[in-house]
């Protein structure tokens, strides 16, 4: 990989979205409404377009949006064609969603994202710096989360400093731990080398939610000799949720009063 920079990124957008019903029957969750700050004006843009600027500012070129059926023409009507289209027929997990995109990312590296959230700040981008210059497999953003049983969380080790963030190697992960280890929950914005899909097909579905898991293909990962490392995001650095009402009142909030681009 000598050109340093990540060109194609899978995001997901076929899950049910049932925290967000009535309302998520109506609009796919990737187009809920943020506000941003332009020219000193409020307006509000989806969820989507945000990432996509976030993506694209890192060097992502080339998008695969993974669809389901239930908002797949409203989606392609808002985006257009000038994005890569895969459904998924029936919403078995993150990790479903992200094997659909496998032939899209070819052996390129590829960055995954959720379409229910979205990291403020500048850490994609030093994101891939880490990804190329630790020859990683994966690059996970953290934060401290207060509910541990509700998230994937990293147990950690090797501490240090890179562009002023703390980072960490990666030792292990869990999905949502009866017994949790720690509270450095990973945020659903991933980069990873093309190795993740073989983990992930390996892994197969879990025993606890029945569907395919990203975490127990990343967990896979890890277990054979994979480099995975993790930022811990700042405190000024925000994971904006609109995944259930309580965190989209809140990142409204957040996005109403700062400047998110």
């Amino acid at each position: 990989m000598s050109e340093k920079i990540i060109k194609k990124a899978i995001i997901t957008s076929g899950g049910l979205a049932t925290r967000m019903m009535p309302f998520s029957r109506v609009v796919p969750k990737a187009l809920v409404p943020l506000y941003v700050h332009i020219n000193d004006k409020k307006n509000v843009v989806p969820i989507i377009d945000i990432i996509i600027k976030k993506l694209g500012d890192a060097g992502v070129i080339d998008y695969c949006i993974v669809t389901g059926g239930l908002h797949e023409n409203v989606l392609k009507g808002h985006l257009g064609d000038s994005y890569n289209y895969i459904r998924q027929e029936k919403a078995l997990g993150f990790g479903d969603a992200v094997l659909k995109g496998k032939s899209f990312a070819g052996s390129d590296p590829i960055y995954v994202h959720a379409d229910d959230g979205v990291i403020t700040g500048d850490l994609y981008n030093i994101g891939v710096s880490l990804f190329f210059e630790k020859n990683a497999d994966a690059v996970l953003f953290l934060r401290k989360v207060e509910n541990p049983k509700k998230s994937g969380i990293a147990n950690v080790s090797n501490i240090f400093r890179y562009n002023d963030f703390d980072v960490y190697t990666i030792d292990d992960i869990v999905e949502k731990p009866n017994d949790p280890k720690g509270n450095f929950g990973a945020t659903a914005s991933y980069i990873f080398s093309n190795k993740i899909f073989e983990f992930i097909e390996s892994a197969g579905k879990s025993s606890n939610t029945g569907e395919i898991e990203l975490t127990e293909g990343i967990r896979k990962l890890i277990h054979n000799n994979g480099k995975v490392y993790g930022i811990m995001l700042k405190d000024s650095d925000k994971w904006l949720n609109i995944g259930d009402p309580d965190s989209y009142y809140k990142t409204m909030d957040y996005t109403f009063k700062n400047k998110i681009l």
